[in-house]
């Protein structure tokens, strides 16, 4: 009787991690900042530390913007991720010189086309391409797949071998990425072994790596200030001649606007907002979908309209 108690309990046990592991963790979209460092540098030192901070729009798409932070007064913007949360894959599309810290000798990364950087519904003994520096391409093989806490929920993990070099093994953990860098080994493969020492989202540190630095120090300050309290309303939509922005408690005048069509072609230069509800004319228009980007205080917000004819 004991040992049939003991397998219904391990059934129910090995039930409810299926059911958890079958709950999908998008990959982040906001305030979340990945830190790592190479096997020849000392713990505590984080040659790479991205972060996301805002929305941009590329060749028509919208890209949650991805920074290298290099000190606490500067970062560079590196380029972009967006994510399909259907097919639960990410995408990155970065600038051809992605890290200004670069030794000569190193060519910069060239091909800057949107590239599939995770596929977190990959099954064992599938694949995934890596993009390369050079001019070759490698590919990562599923090998096993698992799961692991975090935060109290368990998720699903992934072992990728690779079919040129060892050292571009990669091991991914579903919604925070892979354990050996932010775009390990898309991105860094002239360099020796990478690691994730820690990520965080929302402040909250949900990885850091097994003799790391204690917690994650590596948050830029525009992610652990106060976000802006932001309530707007865009009317008429489809609009016909003037469209409206009205923000009923607006807690700053720093409000600007800024209007692409739909494949992210720059229709109208940036242009302050001073009051709570502004009339914009975009009469001059021709008939089609449009974004208006919403800058707050470095905080970007992206709405669709149609412009119909009158």
């Amino acid at each position: 009787m004991k040992a049939f108690v003991l397998i219904v309990c391990c059934l129910i046990g090995n039930l409810s991690l299926l059911a958890q592991t079958n709950v999908y963790h998008p990959f982040p979209d906001s305030n979340a900042t990945w830190a790592s460092t190479y096997d020849d540098i000392n713990p505590g030192y984080s040659y790479d530390r991205f972060y996301l901070d805002g929305d941009t729009i590329m060749e028509g798409r919208i890209y949650n913007k991805v920074y290298n932070f290099i000190n606490w007064n500067q970062r560079n913007f590196v380029g972009g991720i967006r994510q399909d949360t259907t097919e639960k894959r990410v995408y990155a599309k970065l600038s051809s010189y992605l890290y200004p810290l670069y030794p000569a000798t190193v060519p910069p990364f060239q091909d800057t086309s949107d590239c599939l950087l995770y596929d977190f519904n990959l099954q064992i003994g599938d694949s995934i391409k890596i993009p390369s520096t050079y001019w070759f391409y490698g590919y990562l093989y599923v090998n096993n797949i698992d799961s692991t806490e975090i935060e109290g929920n368990y998720r699903k993990y992934w072992v990728l071998n690779s079919n040129l070099h060892p050292w571009e093994n990669s091991y991914w953990i579903e919604g925070i990425g892979s354990l050996n860098g932010l775009f390990w080994p898309h991105y860094d493969r002239e360099f020796s072994i990478c690691n994730l020492e820690c990520m965080t989202q929302d402040i909250v540190q949900l990885y850091i790596m097994d003799g790391g630095v204690g917690n994650c120090p590596y948050i830029p300050n525009s992610l652990l200030n106060k976000k802006v309290n932001v309530e707007l309303e865009i009317f008429p939509n489809p609009v016909h001649d003037n469209i409206t922005l009205n923000f009923p408690r607006l807690e700053t005048n720093e409000v600007v606007f800024t209007i692409f069509d739909f494949t992210g072609k720059l229709i109208v230069q940036k242009s302050k907002i001073s009051t709570e509800q502004s009339h914009i004319d975009v009469s001059f228009l021709k008939e089609g979908i449009y974004i208006i980007q919403i800058e707050i205080e470095n905080q970007f917000y992206n709405y669709k309209f149609i412009k119909n004819s009158p």
